[in-house]
């Protein structure tokens, strides 16, 4: 995924399945100048990283 599209997906109302390294995620925010996206597990919400958009995966 690049730092645009998850950008998208944060500003969307409907629910976008996202996955990091093979486990469900919530896009938290994205830092477009530094280009790292926050995210949480969707199992634990305290679970939550800093990562690469590359490291995202899109779910249809």
């Amino acid at each position: 995924m690049d730092i645009q599209r998850a950008k998208q997906i944060l500003e969307m109302s409907d629910f976008v399945d996202v996955q990091f390294d093979g486990q469900a995620v919530w896009i938290d925010s994205v830092d477009m100048d530094s280009g790292a996206v926050k995210v949480h597990s969707m199992d634990n919400e305290a679970d939550r990283k800093s990562v690469s958009p590359e490291q995202l995966r899109e779910l249809s």
